[in-house]
């Protein structure tokens, strides 16, 4: 008995008899249920992201050396370590061969100092000519240079602590306590904390929108507080490493840095500018095939109207379309909605 009922069922839709199914729908005046908000036009910055790693340009780096041969005695950093101008780096102590070097240079003054007084005596008496007085003038003169380049060392000091030029991040340390070194040795690497910038990655393709000045917001990748800066330079060569151009940031260190350390990782957002947009929720912009559109409510009807995505954050997306500032949004329940399809706005 079921299966001819079935069968004249069947022949009743095919000949009109009965209603589609989506006509009780359209008779009985279904609609969606939808959230809605008035559109809102304000500025919106439009914004760049990409990547960058901490690093120290040229004019950032500065190698500490000492200046006589010795030995260290205390080392009181380490790579990676922060420091303030002024502060300690390494205890060091003179060669005892450059202490004895100091000493002779001074004797060697005050020997050609009591000689060029004997020799001023003597040719007041007529015992010694001018080219003997000259000659014993530049003895002294000669002893003296020599002692002042020494005193320049430093070697007429025993010990000697050497401290940061500036606010700094040590780099590297060459050496170790005990070690014995060279005049002139290397023995810290500092970077300076105001020269230091962020090598920030973008494509090829964008970086004619960017410019020197322009204010980027850097957020540490691992965690630690976020670090405002500008645009410094753009550089004009592909990262082979990458396939991206590098542009590089300078940070403002005015505000908390603590985690700007040459090769800490940063996200990067550059502002490229702020027009003025439709600002909407994120949820309110849709896209499909034919690109990206919203809804509007027109006599309780949905209207569709393409917009082109132009800045967006975490919760806003600003838009640039043909919008109706008198025409609400519909902000949820709009993938549900077709072109025209019946509408009921929900209550705040």
């Amino acid at each position: 008995m079921k299966q001819p009922l079935a069968m004249m069922l069947a022949a009743a839709l095919a000949i009109g008899m009965l209603p589609a199914p989506n006509a009780y729908a359209a008779e009985d005046g279904a609609s969606v249920l939808v959230q809605t908000a008035s559109p809102v036009r304000k500025p919106m910055a439009r914004r760049l992201a990409g990547y960058g790693t901490v690093v120290a340009g040229a004019d950032a780096v500065t190698v500490v050396s000492v200046p006589r041969s010795g030995q260290v005695t205390r080392l009181a950093v380490a790579p990676g370590q922060r420091v303030e101008r002024g502060a300690a780096l390494l205890d060091f102590s003179t060669d005892p061969a450059a202490l004895a070097a100091y000493r002779q240079a001074q004797t060697a003054v005050q020997t050609a100092q009591d000689d060029l007084a004997r020799m001023q005596q003597m040719a007041q008496q007529q015992l010694a000519t001018q080219t003997q007085l000259a000659a014993a003038r530049k003895t002294l003169a000669d002893a003296q240079a020599g002692l002042a380049a020494l005193q320049a060392q430093g070697s007429g000091r025993s010990a000697q602590t050497l401290t940061a030029p500036f606010d700094a991040v040590v780099l590297a340390v060459n050496t170790k306590e005990g070690d014995l070194v060279a005049a002139r040795s290397a023995v810290v690497q500092l970077a300076r904390l105001a020269s230091l910038g962020i090598a920030m990655g973008v494509g090829a393709q964008d970086l004619y929108r960017v410019r020197a000045g322009m204010p980027v917001r850097l957020v540490p990748v691992f965690g630690g507080s976020p670090v405002s800066g500008l645009v410094a330079t753009l550089q004009a060569v592909v990262d082979p490493a990458t396939r991206l151009v590098n542009v590089i940031v300078r940070p403002d260190c005015r505000g908390p840095c603590d985690s700007l350390l040459p090769g800490a990782q940063f996200r990067g957002e550059i502002e490229l500018d702020r027009p003025t947009l439709w600002v909407v929720p994120r949820s309110a912009v849709l896209t499909d095939g034919q690109g990206a559109y919203v809804f509007q409510v027109k006599d309780g009807r949905a209207r569709r109207v393409p917009v082109s995505v132009a800045a967006q954050t975490q919760t806003e997306t600003g838009i640039e379309g043909d919008i109706d500032p008198q025409r609400k949004l519909v902000v949820t329940g709009n993938y549900e909605l077709t072109d025209g399809a019946a509408v009921r706005e929900a209550r705040p």
